[in-house]
């Protein structure tokens, strides 16, 4: 059953940053409702005040080419829409394939990408309410307990692994995200600089602060080469195991100019992995890089005793993926299950 909250619809997102302040944490901003609504019914998160930001696509709505070529992707734009927009699946392939690979057809009708990135873990003893580090405990139960999900990098207090697809693709296009302050100043931030481990006072994947907004995501000119692959339980409508994404830029002669290469639903965060990077760079994409470069991959991670299958996972997404791009074929496509 759903808990007693007041509502409203917000008219311009400056009012959105001055109420969450007012309420000193007791007003909860609703877009596509996927994540929020969920929690609510599960008493994960408490509100007494819903603000509604649906109304505010003139702010925070639509996808525009920027200056300098690149898009700015409104933070309300669903994730069916970013899968199937034209500049985004010319120019952003790893992009649109991680929010194909979102969730199912009706979900992502639904679910907005600012929301998408501000989901929380997925990890069962968080959803079933224990009272885990992350629920205001003070231990990590996935760590001892069930953890095939979990961090294969675990680090500090809790073992969670970030659950969204378009975070690790907009990490390796090198994104920013576009934030409104409650005092309505704007600031632009790297998202590498704004992804963060959950902990105990702020169980978000995000570094915001108090009433800030996610107004959009930049992206910079789409001249490169990607691709996102990814490994669920089920073929479909799950949360990844693993995934990657890719993203190249070749020189004259056809060699990697620059490589960004980052894994997900490894670590905390999406995580870049420079030794896959060095690996491509200045070589063309052959058989032989692609081998090289998966074996790169993972060699400092510590997985846990039940999730030590995540190295050699990540190792066959990224040989998909590369192998995708070299050859310029579907073969990087994220929605095949890979166990």
């Amino acid at each position: 059953m759903m808990p007693y909250f007041t509502y409203e619809r917000a008219l311009r997102a400056e009012e959105v940053g001055p109420a969450l302040v007012a309420s000193g944490g007791r007003t909860r901003v609703l877009a596509g409702g996927t994540e929020l609504v969920p929690l609510l019914k599960d008493r994960l998160v408490k509100a007494d005040h819903l603000v509604d930001i649906r109304g505010l696509v003139d702010e925070m709505g639509g996808i525009l080419v920027g200056e300098g070529g690149g898009l700015r992707v409104g933070a309300l734009v669903t994730l069916a829409e970013l899968a199937r927009h034209p500049l985004v699946r010319a120019n952003y392939r790893a992009l649109a394939q991680a929010a194909e690979a979102t969730a199912s057809p009706e979900l992502r009708n639904q679910a907005t990408l600012g929301g998408n990135l501000l989901q929380l873990t997925r990890c069962e003893y968080f959803r079933s309410g224990a009272p885990c580090y992350l629920n205001g405990g003070q231990v990590c139960f996935a760590a001892e307990g069930r953890h095939e999900r979990h961090s294969i990098y675990p680090r500090g207090t809790s073992v969670s692994v970030n659950p969204s697809d378009p975070a690790t693709a907009l990490l390796a296009a090198d994104a920013s995200l576009e934030i409104l302050a409650p005092s309505g100043a704007t600031r632009t931030v790297p998202i590498a600089e704004a992804l963060k481990d959950p902990d105990h006072d702020d169980p978000r994947f995000l570094a915001l602060g108090e009433g800030e907004l996610i107004v959009a995501v930049v992206l910079p000119p789409g001249e490169r080469a990607s691709a996102y692959a990814k490994a669920m339980e089920r073929a479909d409508w799950s949360f990844a195991l693993a995934s990657v994404a890719v993203s190249l830029a070749f020189d004259g002669e056809g060699r990697v100019a620059d490589a960004r290469v980052v894994l997900g639903g490894v670590a905390g965060t999406p995580r870049r992995e420079p030794a896959v990077e060095a690996a491509l760079t200045g070589r063309r994409v052959d058989r032989a890089a692609v081998v090289r470069a998966a074996q790169a991959a993972c060699q400092d991670a510590r997985p846990l005793p039940g999730n030590g299958y995540k190295v050699e996972l990540v190792r066959g997404l990224l040989r998909r993926a590369l192998s995708g791009l070299a050859s310029g074929s579907e073969g990087a496509t994220g929605r095949a299950s890979a166990v």
